[in-house]
């Protein structure tokens, strides 16, 4: 199977030893024979069972002159040829002894680091070859392998070679990963003679040896390997104190590469050791060894580890040693990095142990509000960034938890308080330049702790208000977002209560300090009480209308704008208050009665109570009883709605809105009530006063199509008969039309399958083909629209009831019938399926070869089209119906047209024209291939007179 993915060259047969390659034929005749010698590839050498072990390394993936490559060729070449000169069959267990028996001839480092002799490039195989060495022979002949390389690598230690170096790293760290458990001492050595070239001057070896203790490591799972876990954290230790009293900052940071990816991996006694040596080596205030270290806590916290490898008491000591290890003001990245690892280890002690995690937060808090005053900027936003991440992975799991937060709580509640007084302290004076990113952490804590910690926030609240008003202040921006964030987690009855509006109906100075919480209060009201806006807003809208229409009448006009435009913007809160309310059951009924008074009254209001309430019917109304509450207030909101639709001098958008509120409000509404609705619309189509203008009927045929969908099917039926006559007048044929659409489409509902309910329907409007010219012309539109609507509920007796009657309807002499008749036959053509209308396309094609001569000229193009459809569906029976090849001749003489130079047959075209003039003697043969064919159909057209 290892050959299957091979490249083709490392196939076998593909150019063995002594092959020589056919020279192609075009080189054949101006280039010379080539020699076998010439034509030997660069795998001639090596055996099929070398290519298939060896095929990962890079000298069989293709020629190549590097002299380490073609060294890897002669090994790969020799190990075949001595292992059949002692009549052995290849094997891993063979190739593993030639190749260590090639590695025990190399007698000095020049040879294996100056890339000579056999023994220079067998270490590369042999790493290959170890992987499938069965472990008990390893173990047998561990003693002699492991001293094999030792002595390599002692040789190969000063070698300016790193290659061949690698390799035998790379072979003893393949050895003693096979071999398990170590249960010999010179296993352990020779585990620590592989952990001391971690700390080799060459980064590649640095870079093997790392990757050959991280496969010992993490490969395998076992406990046998904590015993190495804990040499490596020994050895590791060692380093570090030894490099740390000689200040060599380069070992220490090899050191912590090294254990970068294993601290997250080390038990709960190593980890307190290497912890503390991390701790130690960064007193010594080298900066390249403490961000190292910084980085290496970060991701110890970052990789999740679970209570035995990190326990809490460990974390905690971690969090509070880092204190001691805060930057400078004039370092920026190590700052950075502090809050990096800081905001980690407080996100993994919440995940161990949350209360613990609380009592810490406060100290960490007031640290890092302190930073907010280091003169680099970009500190104030990762600072920011970091406590607003503390909060929403820290405390927000557990406000749940927590009932209302008042100044003297105790426990997590206090951490809490504490906390928010840490941020509050960013908005005093010397906070001014970086106060933006203040209040988006204020705004997180609104967000998070508003609902229970409103108690505590209250004197934040009146201290954003002043700062808003301030002359200097320019983030208002984030003060309406923090001041928004509070309103949707408090309520805005709380906001309102901390900082009142203070707008007054008899100020005579126009000074609305804090009308800017309106427009504040607008975008940000959720789940509201509707009470607080009956006895808060309802108030304080009638006294500013009041005072606006006195000062209208003293002649003020400028002042009364201002308090009519104050007025709607206190209305304007109420759509936001029907959105998601908690009381619609308690306090609807009483603003029922003030919202229908106001759609009465107030035309410059219509557009926000509609809102209103499409708000509260399609996201308040959220229970049964909610439902029923509103639904209970149909029969007095419907009357107005419809009187404010029926009226011509309404805006259009108006008119618009006012509708999409009748069509919101009728589905809850109840069935019975919505019958007697619409048997009054259709009672009012009937009247003929002639003062009722176009526009009121249009009006009512809108009401009656948006009731439709929830009346019952009597009353249904009883109001087609009242739309039949409508479809004769001229101004309202299209909206009749949508009508019996919508009517189709609660026939549906009504069952028991939608095939019956569609024929039922189809039975109400087919009497309509028996009327005058005018209905009949209406009746074939309508059944134009209504196959475009319904054309999956129709059946195949059903089409040929109606192909069969509008047929028929062909034969009349008025061009508006024969009109819609044609519009009728293409609908059909194209929106149903060929399979169904295949029976019936030689009766549509009889029926339109009788049609007169003048029709024809007159509709010839839809005639064309249909035509072409019909000899597409079923061509023999188009090809009958029609006229010969003579008679397409004799038309187009007839109309001053030139027949064209005759064209010459072949034979095997006369033969097969001869062939088709029995079955299709309409069909143009020999004509042009690219030039369309006249269409049949015009041959029996009378020419033009």
């Amino acid at each position: 199977m290892d050959a299957v993915n091979l490249p083709d060259e490392l196939q076998p047969g593909f150019l063995g030893v002594g092959e020589v390659a056919q020279p192609r034929m075009e080189e054949q005749d101006g280039c010379k024979a080539q020699t076998d010698r010439s034509l030997v590839t660069f795998l001639s050498g090596p055996s099929y069972y070398t290519k298939v072990t060896f095929w990962q390394l890079p000298c069989l993936c293709g020629p190549s002159s590097s002299i380490e490559h073609e060294e890897l060729r002669r090994v790969l070449a020799a190990v075949p040829k001595e292992i059949r000169a002692e009549d052995c069959i290849e094997g891993v267990t063979k190739y593993f002894a030639v190749l260590m028996n090639m590695l025990k001839t190399t007698e000095c480092s020049e040879s294996l680091g100056g890339a000579r002799g056999p023994g220079a490039a067998a270490p590369k195989p042999l790493s290959l070859v170890l992987e499938r060495v069965p472990a008990p022979m390893l173990r047998r002949r561990f003693l002699d392998t492991s001293k094999t390389f030792r002595s390599i690598l002692a040789s190969l230690t000063c070698s300016s070679s790193s290659s061949a170096l690698c390799s035998v790293l790379s072979c003893l760290a393949t050895l003693l990963r096979k071999l398990v458990p170590w249960n010999k001492l010179v296993m352990r050595q020779a585990y620590q003679h592989l952990l001391s070239f971690t700390l080799h001057a060459e980064p590649q070896v640095q870079k093997a040896a790392q990757c050959g203790i991280s496969s010992i490591l993490f490969e395998v799972v076992s406990p046998a390997y904590r015993r190495a876990v804990r040499v490596t954290v020994k050895f590791c230790a060692q380093e570090i104190r030894r490099a740390g009293g000689t200040r060599e900052a380069t070992a220490i940071l090899d050191v912590l590469t090294l254990l970068h990816d294993l601290l997250p991996r080390l038990p709960g006694a190593t980890m307190s050791i290497y912890c503390e040596t991390l701790l130690h080596v960064m007193t010594l205030g080298q900066m390249l060894v403490m961000e190292s270290a910084m980085q290496i806590f970060h991701f110890l916290f970052s990789a999740q580890s679970s209570h035995t490898c990190l326990p809490v008491e460990l974390n905690v000591q971690i969090i509070e040693a880092l204190y001691d290890y805060l930057p400078s003001e004039s370092n920026l990245q190590p700052t950075v990095t502090w809050l990096d690892v800081m905001e980690r280890a407080h996100i993994h002690l919440g995940r161990l142990q949350m209360e613990l995690c609380w009592r810490h937060l406060p100290r960490l808090f007031a640290a890092t509000m302190t930073l907010f005053l280091l003169p680099h900027p970009q500190v104030p936003s990762v600072a920011a960034k970091t406590l607003k991440m503390l909060l929403n992975k820290c405390v927000v799991p557990h406000m749940a938890n927590l009932g209302l937060i008042s100044t003297s709580a105790s426990g997590p509640a206090a951490s809490l308080c504490e906390m928010f007084r840490a941020v509050e302290d960013g908005l005093t004076y010397q906070y001014r330049k970086v106060r933006a990113p203040v209040l988006q952490v204020l705004q997180v804590f609104f967000k998070v702790c508003g609902k229970q910690g409103h108690p505590i926030m209250r004197k934040c609240l009146k201290t954003l208000c002043k700062l808003r008003l301030s002359l200097d202040f320019s983030d208002v921006t984030e003060l309406d977002k923090a001041v928004g964030a509070a309103v949707s987690a408090m309520g805005p009855e709380v906001l309102l209560e901390a900082v009142p509006l203070g707008i007054k109906s008899r100020e005579e100075i126009l000074d609305f300090s804090r009308s800017w919480l309106l427009p504040v209060l607008q975008d940000h009201i959720r789940s509201a009480r509707l009470g607080f806006f009956i006895h808060y807003f309802l108030p304080l809208a009638a006294a500013l209308k009041g005072r606006a229409m006195k000062l209208a009448q003293d002649r003020m006009m400028l002042k009364s704008k201002i308090y009519n435009k104050l007025e709607g913007q206190v209305w304007s809160l109420l759509p936001m208050f029907c959105r998601c309310p908690t009381d619609v059951v308690n306090s609807f009924g009483r603003l029922a009665h003030t919202l229908g008074m106001t759609l009465s009254e107030r035309p410059d209001l219509h557009l926000t109570v509609c809102q209103a309430l499409c708000t509260l019917i399609t996201k308040g109304c959220q229970t049964a009883a909610e439902r029923a509450e509103v639904s209970h207030f149909a029969k007095y909101f419907l009357p107005i709605l419809f009187i404010m639709y029926r009226q011509p001098n309404n805006n259009r958008a108006h008119q618009h809105t006012v509708l999409d509120t009748i069509r919101t409000y009728l589905t809850i509404t109840d069935q019975q009530m919505v019958c007697r609705f619409l048997q009054d619309a259709g009672k009012m189509l009937l009247w003929r006063d002639p003062h009722i203008v176009e526009f009121t009927r249009l009006s009512n045929l809108d009401l009656v199509m948006a009731m439709i969908p929830y009346a019952d099917e009597p009353t249904l039926s009883t109001l087609y008969h009242t739309i039949q006559r409508f479809l004769q007048v001229l101004g309202v044929c299209e909206t009749a039309a949508m009508l019996l659409v919508k009517m189709g489409q609660a026939f549906l509902c009504f069952g028991p399958t939608p095939q019956e309910a569609m024929q039922r329907f189809l039975y109400l409007v087919s009497p309509g083909l028996r009327g005058s010219v005018s209905m009949i012309n209406c009746t074939v539109l309508v059944l134009t629209r209504l196959l475009f609507n319904f054309k999956e509920h129709l059946g195949p007796d059903e089409m040929e009831h109606l192909l069969r009657s509008v047929c028929l309807l062909l034969g009349f002499r008025t061009r508006r019938v024969v009109k819609a008749v044609l519009g009728f036959l293409r609908a059909t053509l194209l929106l149903l399926d060929d399979r169904l209308l295949a029976p019936h396309i030689p009766a549509v094609l009889e029926a339109l070869q009788d049609l007169p001569g003048i029709t024809k000229r007159h509709f010839r193009a839809k005639l064309k089209f249909i035509r072409n459809h019909c000899r597409r569906l079923q061509y023999p029976s188009a090809a009958r119906t029609q006229g010969g090849l003579h008679v397409q001749e004799r038309q187009r003489r007839r109309e001053g047209q030139s027949a064209g130079p005759l064209r010459l047959l072949r034979p095997q075209q006369r033969h097969t024209q001869q062939e088709g003039e029995g079955e299709d003697a309409g069909t143009l043969q020999g004509a042009d291939e690219g030039s369309p064919a006249r269409h049949p159909g015009w041959a029996q057209t009378p020419p033009h007179s």
